[in-house]
């Protein structure tokens, strides 16, 4: 019973940040089926960092961790310090947004990922958006072992900002 009552308000918080109706239930299924399964939840495209913050904030409240990755990481113990930093509450579920994961190589944040998400036990969700443009890295099979990608870009979004393309202005 719970499941359907987190998919309807991941989806009222996706619809919130600007997706549509049809869209944001889809992804809300989604997401909660990956969480569920301890993945990792990729999202590309320009609204990718958004949606990251948007999921991780809905479903772990004030329980959020950001880390922007850095340009050329080396050692990822810089991300791991940032985003799960110790013992948590007993009970509370925390989310990490990784924002720009694709900006450094995957080989060397994977493990430390992966190993973070199963010392958890299902207590911490991770969500990461993947940039595009000169520096990041394109998408490496790795990403895949972890968790699913979605391209944002190939959802249905509302008209915001005061656009309104359809009124002949």
């Amino acid at each position: 019973k719970a499941m359907p009552e987190a998919v309807a308000f991941l989806a009222a918080s996706l619809e919130a940040a600007g997706m549509k109706v049809g869209s944001a239930a889809l992804v809300a299924e989604e997401v909660l089926a990956a969480c569920v399964l301890r993945q990792v939840v990729f999202f590309r495209g320009a609204f990718a960092t958004t949606v990251a913050r948007t999921c991780a904030t809905a479903l772990a409240a004030a329980h959020v961790r950001r880390v922007a990755m850095p340009l050329g990481l080396q050692d990822a113990a810089v991300i791991a310090q940032a985003a799960w930093p110790g013992a948590s509450e007993q009970g509370t579920i925390h989310a990490a947004v990784i924002e720009g994961i694709n900006l450094g190589p995957i080989e060397v944040v994977y493990d430390t990922v992966a190993d973070a998400v199963a010392a958890t036990k299902g207590r911490s969700l991770v969500f990461a958006s993947m940039t595009s443009g000169l520096a990041a890295l394109p998408d490496q099979p790795l990403y895949l072992e972890l968790g699913p990608i979605f391209d944002v870009d190939a959802l249905d979004w509302k008209l915001i900002w005061g656009l309104n393309l359809g009124a002949g202005n």
